[in-house]
């Protein structure tokens, strides 16, 4: 949920980039809410299982519309969120920030 609320913040502040970079600030703006409701116990274990479990299947192109990121972008982009707050996803939007391992 906090993802789809996240292209409202992204349409109220005129957010720019190609269709998977959009998608990715979503997840990283979800990452900076779950950082706020920490106390409520949101649960990070099966939030990077739901971001993993709803990636992009391994033949989806960057360009494809459905593309909201593999599981590694979309897990990055949420952590992000969490640790750098909403003004990180404005600043960094949609790039993981890290390479995956092995990479």
């Amino acid at each position: 949920m906090a993802h789809e609320y996240s292209h409202a913040v992204q349409s109220q502040v005129d957010a720019a980039g190609s269709r998977l970079e959009l998608e990715l600030q979503a997840d990283c703006f979800a990452g900076a809410w779950a950082a706020t409701q920490a106390t409520t116990g949101v649960d990070l274990y099966r939030v990077v299982t739901a971001l993993t479990l709803s990636a992009d299947p391994a033949d989806t192109t960057v360009s494809a519309a459905a593309a909201h990121g593999n599981g590694y972008e979309r897990t990055a982009a949420f952590v992000h969120g969490h640790r750098e707050g909403a003004v990180g996803c404005l600043e960094h939007p949609g790039s993981p920030t890290e390479s995956p391992p092995g990479a």
